[in-house]
């Protein structure tokens, strides 16, 4: 088979994308490694260049006829290609799962100060409310506080005592009584809103805080997890509701499971198809021909001989072509 000339850079480009799904395929495959040890790593990472370079090799002994060989390595890669794809899975689903459940994690982090935040802002709204309406029904408590009118009830009872000892509790004395009760019912109201107002000053400092945390904190919001969503959806035929958590981990590790499939396959085939330009020349002649030795060159001598002849042997036989001239009329007159 010859490849037309034209064809050559797509081979070329095929043959570097194989390259680039080699590397790539390789560092999956130390990636996975490095999680157990550093012999490990660089063990998976050459049975990763195996199953990508150990096609080309049988391909190479299938095509110069050593079927035993080719099918040896063939068996190898077979090998390496399953362990490669065990390996990338490994690395592919872990790295899925685990910004899945990160963003989760984050994601309920978030949800949690979020719900702290509304909280404190219904708590606030709640205890601005009770005093506005206190307020209303009680102008005269935004003027006056507690420890002011408990005053004034110590000053009204030291009055109502004098007024006794004056001339008993007469009416003069029950009206200091009732001022009394009324101030103590204000002194109530002025406390009611003096913890009210205390309430909503610590109610405001944790929202301040809640609403710090809430916009330091990142929403959970993963392309991972969308994706696996989109995937669980597409499985299900159902696009309009939510899939369930297991229907989602099953999308998101079976993405993995194919790409990490997908990888291997495209590696080993691309570095197959880009070395073919170079495996259709292999036959068993030209195997042939490397193996066996090249001839021995002629003494240097002889091919000298060859090419500008020897003068001595030129000038032995003109002399016995010319004796053999001079002889013949010489028997001739002998016989004669």
């Amino acid at each position: 088979m010859i490849i037309p000339k034209g064809l050559s850079p797509y081979f070329r480009a095929i043959a570097f994308i194989g390259f680039g799904l080699l590397v790539i395929d390789t560092v999956m495959s130390a990636t996975f490694g490095a999680t157990i040890g550093y012999v490990p790593m660089i063990g998976l990472a050459l049975i990763s260049l195996g199953s990508g370079l150990l096609l080309v090799t049988a391909e190479f002994f299938r095509r110069v006829g050593w079927t035993s060989i080719a099918k040896a390595s063939l068996c190898v890669w077979a090998l390496a290609f399953l362990f490669n794809c065990w390996s990338n899975m490994g690395v592919a689903t872990s790295s899925r799962m685990g910004e899945v459940q990160q963003a989760t994690v984050q994601k309920a982090v978030h949800t949690e100060r979020a719900k702290a935040t509304d909280e404190a802002e219904a708590r606030l709204k709640l205890f601005t409310g009770q005093l506005a309406e206190l307020s209303a029904q009680n102008a005269w408590a935004a003027t006056v506080s507690a420890d002011g009118l408990r005053s004034q009830v110590e000053a009204l009872k030291a009055a109502e005592v004098a007024e006794a000892r004056l001339g008993g509790c007469g009416p003069k004395c029950r009206a200091i009584q009732n001022k009394i009760v009324d101030t103590q019912g204000r002194i109530a109201v002025a406390e009611q809103r003096d913890d009210l107002t205390k309430r909503i000053e610590a109610t405001k400092a944790v929202l301040a805080k809640a609403r710090t945390e809430l916009a330091g904190t990142k929403a959970g919001i993963s392309a991972t997890a969308n994706q696996s969503t989109l995937y669980a959806k597409l499985i299900s035929w159902n696009l309009a509701d939510d899939p369930s958590v297991s229907a989602v981990t099953v999308a998101n590790e079976s993405t993995g499971v194919a790409m990490a499939i997908v990888i291997a396959i495209a590696s080993a085939f691309l570095t197959l198809v880009g070395a073919l330009p170079h495996l259709v020349q292999a036959d068993p002649d030209a195997v042939r021909r490397t193996v066996e030795p090249a001839p021995r060159p002629a003494p240097i001598a002889n091919r000298i001989d060859e090419v500008v002849g020897n003068p001595v042997a030129q000038l032995r036989e003109q002399l016995q072509a010319q004796l053999r001239v001079i002889q013949v009329p010489l028997r001739e007159r002998l016989a004669a």
